[in-house]
Parts: structure tokens; C-alpha cells; sequence
């Protein structure tokens, strides 16, 4: 079912049932790399009354989970789900074909016993119709499998793949297949085995990885399909990291599942974001570090206990190789567009980062007094500006006083005018007041009786 998918994408098939084998779990991708295990691998159901194994009792009854996942976490996976009908696992995978894909299949499988009931072969074939198939084709189909018998039977002749897929086409071309896929069973692969140990790590939270490090000084987590065991040590504190243009990601890794990156958005687009600035988030015993450069934002997302001096230098790290090799793709990037080529470097630097922390706490160390100096020099030039700015204020403000002290002078005098002249016509109308009464009493005495004074 994993081989006739694309580079990348991942099958898991999971039967949730209640037999003895406690369920079964199995993981397969387009390379050939075939993993699973069982709930109870101890279990020993009853054979069946003709001595063969009782798949369908030591399954049990449940539900049927496919899960088709890709390496792009931003793709979202396909579920499908069936009851198990049978608990034979070729019957319930051929109905989960038909209901949930709608693929019309036939698949078979079988497992060779020996004697002391150690596995002597597995295998089985799996068969799909395309919608255009013609009819005489799926007949030639039904008459070569019905022919075939059963898949046990054939591996205990001991018929290899190519072997069976002949007779499974025998009429239909067979015989011009050619296999290209050989299936590998483990172990795991170290990159990908790190990254799902992480993310079960990352499961227990903050505060549980604390406490089993201050108890133990390590955490030793083991692979249920491989049975490896990995240990982290306490200094393997990075989780998440991007390089973003803006609000656009252009490319980011991450060591660890959980929301770190919807976090770390949501910050960004609250931050202030520079030309050349650097700022701190916290987070549920997280540290959410950035670093601006000429347009593009820098971001690690680390434990708090790693303090803000060696995130940055790592940060530093990643910025100048992005400025030296990869910036001038970034103004015509799309978003994540760079995964796949500035990704694996990110990794890179992340796991530098975990295996030299001594390396990055020097450098963290000059970059501090760097900035110390250069935070002393920004000091005293702003404080040479306030300076000047207080002169040119004061300035100002003479200038304006000299204008405020003319404009009085100018209105005193306009003023003292205005007054001189109501004065003066004050002066006058009592002139005229006085005149006129005088002419009225002298006109009076000299004309009253008929009496003429000249």
C-alpha cells in the first residue's frame, strides 16, 4: 500500500482492536522502508482446528485506521477508517480499499511456519484496477488468482515475488514487470528516528523534562519498532526555527512537534521588525528570540534555561550564511518555497548548535560586549543630540520672546494712541458743553425783559 505512493508520502495502517495481539501498527513509505509491531508480542492464541494460525481471533474486533501522511507538515494527512469485519487482515485492508478509497483490489497474504513456528517466509500481493480496465482484463484477473491458491501455499513452494506476480498476469503482460523496490525492515533511520524521539519527548511538556533532568541528567526514550534506544542530554534545548521575509516563512525546521510555529507568527506580527532589531518572547518555559536583518527575520525558538545570549549568537550564525548564499532568493520566494533547500541547513545549524554550545557561548560572549560598547556609543550620541536639540529649543524660544516682546511694543503704542485720542475728544465735547452753556446763560440775562445788552 506505501509503494504506490509519491517520494515522501508515508502509509501507517493500524488495527485498534481487542485480541490478544493487542493491536497492530505498521508504517511504510514509497522507498521501501516497512516498520510495525504489535501491542502483546508475547501473545500465544489457539491454532485453528486444520493447525493454522487464527489471525482473525488474535486480531479481534475493532476499527481499521489508514493514515496517509507527507514530509510537508503543512499538508494535511488523510485519514480513512473501517470496522474489522473479520480480523483477517487481508480481507479488512481489501475492504477498506473498496469503502473508504474506493479502489476496487484484491490483495492477498500469507506467512510460512516452520515446525518450531519461527517464520520461514511472509509476503503478499496487493492488485488494483484502474477505472479504464476492461472487463476481460478483470476476468483474466479473478481466473489467475482464483488459480494461484493461497499466498502461503506459494511462498512455502518457495515462489519468490517475481514468481508470484507471474501468475497473478499471467496473459496480462507479467512476464514485462520489472522490480525496482526492495523492501528494507529496519533499523530505523538516524535522522528520523531523532526527530519522532524528540517529538515524543517534546509530549511530556516542559515541566515532566525538568524533572526527569534534575533527577537523571538525561532522558532515554526507546523505538517500539526498532527497540533503539536514544538519549538526550540536557544541553539539546532548540525546538524550532524559520527564516521569514516579513510575515512569509520562507523556510523553517523543527525538532519538536507542537505549536511553536503558530506562536512564533503570532509574535512576529505583533514585534516590532527593523532594519536591524533583536526581541524576546516567553512562552510556557520557552524563549521566542528574534533577529531582524535587512528585510528578513531571523527566529530559535529555545528553553528558557538557555538564557537569550547563545540563541542569538546561533541566530547570528544562520544570518550570515543566509546573507553570504541564499538572500538574494528571498525577495521572490514563496512561502516554505525554501524547505527543501535551506531547510536541511537550518537542521544543520540546530544540531551544531546542541553539539558545540561551548563554541556559541563564546561567541555569545564577544557579541555581548560588542553590543555593550556599541550601546554605550548609541547613549552618548543621543545624548550629544539631546544636548543639541535643548540649544536649538532654547533658540527658539529667544527668538520667540524677541517677536512676543515687538508685537507688545508694537500694541503699547497703538494703544497709548487710541487712548490720546479718546481723551482728547473727551476733552473737546466737554469744551463744547461748556461753551454752549455759556451762550445759552448769556443769552438769557441779555434778552430776558426785552432788555439788550449792545
Amino acid at each position: 500500500m506505501g509503494a504506490f505512493r509519491d517520494e515522501g508520502e508515508r502509509t501507517q495502517v493500524t488495527f485498534k482492536a481487542d485480541g490478544p495481539l493487542g493491536g497492530i501498527q505498521v508504517i511504510a513509505d514509497a522507498r521501501g522502508m516497512v516498520k510495525g509491531k504489535v501491542g502483546n508480542p508475547a501473545a500465544d492464541p489457539p491454532l485453528r482446528p486444520d493447525g493454522k494460525l487464527d489471525v482473525g481471533s488474535a486480531v479481534g474486533r475493532g476499527v481499521l485506521a489508514v493514515v496517509r501522511s507527507w514530509q510537508n507538515e503543512y499538508v494535511q494527512p488523510f485519514t480513512g477508517m473501517v470496522p474489522i469485519t473479520t480480523g483477517e487482515v487481508a480481507e479488512d485492508l481489501a475492504r477498506y480499499l473498496v469503502d473508504s478509497e474506493q479502489t476496487q483490489s484484491a490483495l492477498g497474504l500469507g506467512v510460512s511456519i516452520a515446525k518450531d513456528l519461527s517464520i520461514k517466509a511472509a509476503g503478499g500481493f496487493l492488485i488494483q484496477v484502474l477505472p479504464f480496465a476492461e472487463d476481460e482484463t478483470i476476468e483474466a484477473l479473478e481466473r489467475n488468482i482464483t488459480a494461484a491458491g493461497s499466498v502461503t501455499d506459494m511462498l512455502a513452494r518457495g515462489m519468490t515475488a517475481a514468481d508470484i506476480s507471474e501468475q497473478l498476469l499471467q496473459g496480462l503482460g507479467g512476464s514485462d514487470t520489472g522490480f525496482q523496490l526492495t523492501p528494507r525492515y529496519g533499523p530505523c533511520e538516524p535522522s528520523d528516528l531523532q526527530d519522532r524521539m524528540k517529538q515524543a519527548v517534546a509530549l511530556l511538556g516542559a515541566d515532566e523534562v525538568r524533572s526527569i533532568m534534575e533527577e537523571q541528567g538525561k532522558i532515554e526514550v526507546t523505538c517500539d519498532f526498532c527497540r533503539q534506544t536514544y538519549q538526550f542530554a540536557e544541553d539539546e534545548v532548540l525546538a524550532y526555527l524559520f527564516v521569514s521575509r516579513g510575515n512569509t516563512v520562507l523556510a523553517d525546521y523543527t525538532s519538536y512537534t507542537g505549536n511553536f510555529s503558530t506562536v512564533a507568527l503570532q509574535a512576529l506580527e505583533k514585534g516590532a521588525q527593523g532594519a536591524n532589531a533583536k526581541f524576546t518572547y516567553s512562552c510556557d518555559g520557552h524563549t521566542f528570540n528574534y533577529l531582524t536583518s535587512n528585510g528578513y527575520t531571523f527566529l530559535v525558538v529555545a528553553d528558557e534555561q538557555f538564557g537569550r545570549q547563545i540563541p542569538f549568537a546561533f541566530l547570528e550564525k544562520v544570518r550570515e550564511e543566509w546573507q553570504q548564499k541564499w538572500a538574494e532568493k528571498g525577495p521572490a520566494a514563496a512561502a516554505h518555497s525554501l524547505d527543501k533547500s535551506f531547510g536541511p541547513r537550518l537542521k544543520y545549524w540546530m544540531e551544531y548548535c546542541e553539539q558545540h554550545p561551548e563554541e556559541l557561548s563564546k561567541v555569545a560572549s564577544v557579541q555581548k560586549k560588542v553590543d555593550e560598547v556599541k550601546n554605550i556609543m548609541v547613549d552618548n550620541i543621543e545624548k550629544v543630540l539631546e544636548r543639541g536639540e535643548k540649544i536649538e529649543l532654547l533658540v527658539d524660544k529667544t527668538d520667540n520672546l524677541r517677536f512676543q516682546a515687538d508685537k507688545f511694543h508694537k500694541t503699547g503704542r497703538q494703544l497709548r494712541s487710541r487712548m490720546w485720542w479718546q481723551n482728547m475728544k473727551m476733552k473737546l465735547i466737554v469744551v463744547f458743553i461748556l461753551i454752549l452753556i455759556a451762550v445759552i446763560i448769556f443769552c438769557a440775562v441779555c434778552f430776558s425783559g426785552g432788555k439788550r445788552c449792545f
